[in-house]
């Protein structure tokens, strides 16, 4: 997932961040690393989303 909601605003994921997902309201959790390009995920499993498709560049 691209966007979470962060302190009431829309943002991207950023490393150390948690959010909140736009379409469920269960947490997010940022992950940023070197390999793969910075996304969010649900800390806990979800399938919240039925549009869900794997995110490229």
């Amino acid at each position: 997932m691209k966007f979470a909601i962060v302190n009431g605003t829309k943002a991207e994921a950023t490393k150390g961040f948690k959010g909140i997902c736009p379409s469920c309201g269960a947490e997010l959790i940022a992950k940023c690393g070197e390999r793969k390009i910075n996304h969010w995920t649900h800390k806990a499993s979800r399938n919240c989303d039925p549009w869900w498709e794997q995110e490229t560049e």
